[in-house]
């Protein structure tokens, strides 16, 4: 992994800002305060996001609501780059989602997932995603300067637990503590089950008096379902004869029925027939009287004009009386107006006077003429009238009298009619009375001598006494089979039991043997592993340690080591000394060397992470004089490494590092420059 470049923008003092890290060494100087460490610590998130000891409040700029860290780094010559970003939510700052961008595709991210993302690209062990995922990070690449003291003069516990962890090895700690738990519960096991087997002799010999009872009860029931079986081939032989004698029971009453059909029948037709005869007594009666009253209508004349022949001629005599009386009633009207003018001698309309009254006066007559004649003329007209409506209502009469002469006819023809079908239906009577009479003795017959019902009631009294013994018989076989399967429940019940049971003592003996074998052999085991692999580890750690301090501090009066709970050891002169008595720059010594130690160790021994080429130091010279600072840059060309970041104040590093970026605050803001 090499870092190429960081941005950030509201992040602690600073703003917006961004900061390039070329291959080779780099040197991020300035003065205390002006936010070299704020860079490390924004690389730090970047990669892992807030965790413990660093908070998204202690990140976030003060008085800003949103923050971010954008991280560019290679990987096997593969670009990478991932941003994380921090909102401010009423009185907490928490992480926001972010993203990752792998050549160039961007991938939206949550805080777990970029987490996640970066732990395996880095080849860190999948545990570290649960556990302090920076440790590894934080031991191999960059360990603040005030956290690499503590581990110096923390609780030796304390700190051979980190260094477990740190190393792997803490996975035998774990398996022994796993057994030890496991251990626990396979004696708890082996009690539980040890009391649930103290009445397996028992239950076997249940077991065994059921089975005795199982055999006992089929014996029985075998014997009941023979008996059964036999009672139902006579209840089914009874049951065939009835089956038989219902098929003749069923013809006897079918005959019977046909009887009583046939009598019914033969009381209907019977009523028929003398009804029939007696309405045969009526018919002469009527027919002598009908020809009586034709009798009156044979010397009836025939009229020679139809009667819309005889209503025309009325209606044109009747407009010819019409047409005379209105011209009467005009002439009558003319001569009373000329007599009116003849006596006044004057016409009262136009004021004209009679000139010949004479002459006006034998007009008058005239008119009085033709007024007579007409007179006369329309009383002959109604005469012809009163006439033609005489012969009118004749011939009505002979209609009337033909229209009933008629209606006698059909009626006496209906009467001979409804006679001759009455003689030919009491015929066809009389000969249906014959055949059903026939049928009905030979049925009579039959029925007499039939003892059918008689068989019948009593094969089926046998029947019902069958079953019912049948019933018992079966309620017993019954209550047999309810007694077998309850002993077959019982039995499948025990035998389920003491299988249970023998299995739970197979399987106690073997947590047994499991127990015995994790406490005797698996624990002692790791334990001894795990002693042995941080026997060797501590003896190449403590190789390290030597040679490291030994190159800064060339002094043969003063010699360190690592004892087994990697303790740093100091002894001065040929006497041990305290950690805390030593000089500021021999603090710092140690520190380093055991940093850079602890770095080779860990990047040895994993071989799959990725972040073997970058290193960082966080002012590793603190006190250091001029022939330790020297003998630093000694240590970096050992180590060789692609990209080492180194944040110090010392002007003197300025001297053997590829590049320098130089800090400095202005106005609370801190910006970066080459």
């Amino acid at each position: 992994m090499l870092i190429k470049r960081i941005s950030l923008e509201n992040i602690r003092s600073y703003t917006d800002q961004t900061v390039d890290f070329p291959q080779g060494s780099t040197l991020l100087s300035g003065d205390v305060g002006s936010g070299k460490s704020t860079i490390l610590l924004a690389i730090d998130f970047a990669l892992f996001g807030i965790q413990k000891g660093l908070s998204g409040t202690s990140l976030l700029r003060h008085g800003a609501n949103e923050g971010s860290v954008e991280l560019v780094f290679d990987i096997a010559d593969r670009e990478y780059t991932i941003k994380r970003a921090l909102k401010r939510k009423k009185d907490a700052v928490r992480q926001d989602a972010g993203y990752v961008l792998v050549d160039g595709m961007r991938k939206d991210l949550t805080a777990t997932e970029a987490k996640s993302f970066i732990i395996n690209l880095l080849g860190y062990p999948p545990e570290a995603l649960t556990k302090n995922s920076s440790l590894i990070y934080r031991y191999t690449v960059y360990t603040p300067q005030e956290e690499m003291q503590s581990i110096l003069v923390g609780d030796k516990e304390e700190r051979l637990d980190i260094m477990r962890r740190v190393f792997g090895v803490d996975r035998y700690k774990r398996m022994q503590d796993n057994a030890s738990i496991f251990t626990k519960e396979l004696r708890g096991k082996v009690r539980e089950i040890k009391g649930s087997l103290l009445d397996l002799p028992e239950r076997s010999k249940m077991l065994d008096e059921a089975k005795a009872e199982k055999d006992k009860q089929a014996g029985e029931l075998e014997v009941a379902r023979k008996r059964v079986l036999e009672q139902t081939k006579r209840v089914e032989k009874e049951k065939r004869e009835l089956k038989e004698l219902q098929t003749q029971l069923e013809s006897y009453q079918a005959k019977k029925q046909e009887y009583i059909s046939l009598k019914s029948q033969f009381d209907r037709l019977k009523e028929r027939k003398e009804s029939i005869e007696s309405a045969l007594k009526e018919f002469q009666p009527k027919l002598e009287e009908i020809d009586k009253k034709l009798e009156a209508f044979s010397d009836l004349r025939a009229i020679d004009k139809s009667e819309a022949e005889m209503n025309a001629e009325i209606q044109r005599e009747e407009t010819t009386a019409r047409g005379l009386l209105a011209k009467a009633s005009v002439l009558s009207k003319e001569i009373e107006s000329l007599e009116a003018i003849l006596e006044k001698g004057m016409c009262a309309t136009c004021g004209q006077k009679v000139a010949d009254a004479q002459r006006f006066k034998a007009g008058i007559d005239e008119k009085s003429k033709q007024f007579q004649k007409v007179k006369q003329d329309s009383g002959v007209s109604s005469d012809r009238i009163q006439s033609l409506r005489k012969v009118k209502e004749e011939a009505q009469k002979y209609l009337s009298s033909l229209k009933e002469k008629k209606l006698l006819e059909d009626r006496k023809n209906d009467l001979l009619s409804s006679k001759e079908l009455l003689e030919k239906e009491s015929k066809e009577l009389l000969e249906s009375l014959r055949s059903i009479t026939e049928k009905a003795n030979v049925l009579a017959k039959e029925l007499k001598d039939d003892e059918t019902a008689a068989r019948f009631k009593e094969v089926q009294s046998e029947l019902d006494e069958l079953e019912k013994t049948r019933g018992e018989y079966e309620r017993q076989q019954a209550a047999l089979e309810q007694r077998s399967r309850d002993i077959e429940a019982r039995l499948e019940e025990l035998a389920s039991e003491v299988e249970r049971k023998k299995k739970d003592k197979a399987m106690m003996e073997h947590y047994s043997k499991m127990e015995q074998w994790l406490s005797d052999f698996f624990m002692p085991l790791m334990a001894t592993i795990e002693r042995h692999v941080m026997a060797n580890i501590q003896m190449e750690f403590d190789s390290l340690f030597q040679k490291w301090f030994a190159m800064i501090v060339p002094d043969e009066n003063i010699r360190v080591r690592i004892d087994s709970d990697f303790s740093p050891l100091v002894e001065q002169n040929g006497f041990d000394t305290q950690y805390a008595f030593l000089s500021g720059g021999e603090k710092t010594a140690v520190a380093l060397a055991y940093r850079l130690a602890l770095n080779k160790v860990i990047n040895d021994l994993i071989e799959k992470i990725k972040t073997k080429d970058i290193i960082i130091l966080d002012e590793p010279t603190d006190g250091f004089s001029s022939e330790q600072m020297d003998a630093v840059r000694d240590v970096l060309q050992e180590l060789d490494n692609r990209q080492t970041i180194i944040v110090s104040h010392e002007q003197k590093i300025d001297s053997f590092v590829d590049n320098v970026v130089r800090f400095a605050k202005e106005h609370h803001v801190s910006r970066a420059f080459e």
